[in-house]
């Protein structure tokens, strides 16, 4: 797994914003993430030279999992949960 486990990354944002953070936040972060790891393994930061190392990833953030098609650039790995809000908490649906 890439960056800080999820309770981590929970206890330091809300530490400095005093709130726990929103699903863009955690996106933001997540990127951010994989942003730097692919400019580690390139060694580069031209667009092809990411793109590829993006492209050779099979990893995790916070977020959850991180695989793209390298022909299409298609994210194929991410799974997406279906949540609704019950008594002010998210509840996973399915």
């Amino acid at each position: 797994m890439l960056g800080p486990a999820e309770g981590d990354f929970l206890r330091a944002y809300s530490s400095n914003a005093g709130a726990l953070p929103d699903y863009p936040a955690a996106q933001a972060a997540a990127g951010a993430v994989l942003a730097v790891q692919c400019a580690r393994l390139a060694g580069r930061t031209s667009r092809e030279d990411l793109r590829a190392a993006a492209a050779a990833m099979d990893s995790s953030t916070l977020f959850g999992a991180f695989k793209i098609d390298p022909r299409s650039g298609a994210q194929v790995k991410h799974q997406t949960v279906l949540v609704r809000w019950a008594q002010g908490e998210p509840v996973s649906v399915g």
